[in-house]
């Protein structure tokens, strides 16, 4: 027996109408993504006009080291969390003969108000 057209129109809907369905998010997806293409190629073009000074400027990193003579944990975590909150990064702990030597490092505070466009052209891995 075969089947009629008028069999076969609900089985047409119930593969249609998920497609359908599923095709406005996906062009909303496909425009999001225009999106940030088309700012990520405004933001390259805006770095290509960058001076060779300023983009150093901007990966400058600033140095410290701090020695420490005392064993004052606690003095230590609220010193170093001080330090912390001033974008400062301890990189390596040594001891000499009178105490510890904390070495720290940070970049310097313009690179912070070009980090969101950093992360958006995917200039910085972490």
């Amino acid at each position: 027996m075969r089947p009629t057209f008028k069999k076969l129109i609900p089985l047409y809907f119930l593969i249609a109408i998920p497609v359908a369905c599923k095709e406005a998010p996906l062009n909303d997806l496909k425009k999001g993504a225009q999106e940030a293409m088309d700012d990520a190629r405004m933001k390259a073009k805006q770095w290509r006009e960058l001076s060779e000074e300023e983009l150093q400027k901007i990966w400058a990193i600033e140095y410290k080291t701090i020695k420490v003579t005392h064993s004052d944990l606690t003095e230590l975590d609220e010193k170093l969390n001080e330090l912390g909150k001033e974008r400062w990064d301890c990189y390596h702990v040594s001891e000499d003969g009178e105490g510890k030597v904390f070495y720290l490092k940070r970049r310097k505070s313009n690179a912070v108000r070009y980090l969101t466009d950093l992360l958006r052209l995917g200039s910085l891995a972490f």
